[in-house]
């Protein structure tokens, strides 16, 4: 059974969006547009969002749910060497411990990219990044199963985000195959556990996701991929790369352990091959305490969508309350 894909996006501050699917072998869709200036008119690009028009109040036109829109607002701090003006400054405070920009996509091709940039002013996050995943039915807003494991014809969710109190950047998934503590005990499993891999406060970070489907849907042949700054840091399918778990919602790669079976028996998941690639240089940097700017780079669609989701992640390490209807 096909899952229709769709696209959260939390954000700090974010500056473009961007989603397509997979190009051509070795191509990278971004290396075409200076600084981004026309990815949004590329065929192969499915979502694109730089932030550039209109007001705060006008995304509800262009997402479909808009979470804490009073916590959001346009700042003109953006990625050195990008085209555009301005970002999405997302604030958490208060009562208002998360945020988010959900939307379905147009198209749904087996092999999705998504990419963002994305600046973390200071503090601990907790679920703040991109997304992406797939319902079924789709929805116009995120579906709950915070604690649940998916059934594998229902729902995935995959994030890129900083998942502890040192900002380390690791997965957050959701999938059929996924471990936990047990019924109501299955949190997001991660993959990468690299002490180094770290939100760098106050700067620009480019990052990029990449899903592909199973193919066919009975098989367990998906693959996972990210990429920070145009560095990829993992990349997971079948049989690679080795790995041992360390934990009940943890896979540590180890070249001494058995190949990868993190996938194994989740319908929802597959591989892909080429990235959209950075445009500009993520290395700005901006003082402004508790808060986070997203710059959503172009989206760009081919056999391989690049999107770009943020999802502003909330200032303390408690699940935010509004994870309920979204993901955890």
């Amino acid at each position: 059974m096909r899952i229709s894909r769709t696209l959260l996006v939390p954000v700090l501050a974010a500056a473009v969006a961007t989603l397509a699917p997979a190009p051509e072998a070795g191509a990278q869709i971004a290396a075409g547009y200076p600084g981004d200036a026309g990815l949004d008119q590329d065929p192969r690009v499915i979502l694109y969002e730089d932030f550039e028009a209109g007001s705060v109040s006008d995304l509800s036109n262009r997402w479909d749910q808009v979470l804490n829109a009073d916590g959001m607002s346009f700042t003109s701090g953006v990625p050195s060497g990008s085209a555009g003006s301005r970002a999405l400054r997302v604030t958490a405070s208060g009562n208002n411990t998360s945020a988010h920009l959900y939307t379905r996509l147009a198209s749904t091709p087996d092999t999705l990219y998504l990419r963002a940039y994305v600046r973390y002013m200071g503090g601990a996050y907790h679920h703040a990044g991109p997304w992406l995943g797939g319902y079924n039915p789709a929805t116009p807003y995120p579906q709950g199963g915070s604690g649940e494991r998916p059934l594998g014809n229902e729902r995935f969710t995959v994030g890129f985000e900083p998942i502890d109190a040192q900002n380390r950047l690791d997965f957050y998934s959701y999938y059929m195959g996924m471990t936990g503590f047990g019924p109501g005990q299955y949190w997001g499993n991660s993959f990468i556990q690299d002490p180094s891999l770290r939100v760098r406060l106050g700067e620009w970070m480019c990052f990029e996701v990449m899903v592909k489907m199973n193919d066919p849907v009975g098989s367990s042949n998906g693959e996972l991929a990210a990429w920070v700054d145009g560095q990829q840091v993992a990349h997971l399918g079948p049989g690679f790369p080795n790995v041992v778990q360390t934990g009940p919602a943890v896979w540590t790669p180890d070249p001494n352990g058995p190949p990868s079976r993190a996938f194994s028996g989740a319908t929802t998941l597959r591989s892909a091959t080429t990235s959209c690639g950075c445009c500009c240089s993520p290395m700005e940097t901006r003082s402004s305490s508790g808060t986070t700017s997203w710059r959503l780079p172009s989206t760009s669609a081919r056999s391989t969508p690049v999107r770009r989701t943020r999802r502003i992640p909330p200032t303390r390490r408690t699940r935010p309350a509004s994870a309920r209807r979204g993901r955890s």
